[in-house]
């Protein structure tokens, strides 16, 4: 990637144009019946925090971060997935 400085991930977003919405937890969960295999997975069907904004207005005690990884499963699938459809 010629001409991308090699510290342009430490830059910050241009976020004016996004669309405006209230801070807090975000609820995926917004149908009774959803497929396992759908949406965004998150631990236990929590809700979705996407800044330090939704923490603080959603008075957050704890939060889980990263990225998850399952390398233990190999070719076979439904690791990772299955850890976190736990709740559903």
């Amino acid at each position: 990637m010629e001409g991308v400085p090699p510290d342009a991930w430490k830059g910050e977003l241009d976020r004016t144009s996004d669309p405006r919405r209230e801070p807090g937890p975000i609820n995926l969960q917004r149908y009774a019946f959803v497929p396992a295999y759908a949406g965004i997975a998150t631990l236990f069907r929590l809700p979705l925090c996407l800044n330090p904004d939704d923490l603080r207005a959603g008075h957050v005690d704890a939060a889980v971060v990263g990225a998850p990884v399952d390398m233990s499963t190999g070719h076979r699938g439904g690791g990772l997935r299955a850890t976190c459809d736990q709740g559903r």
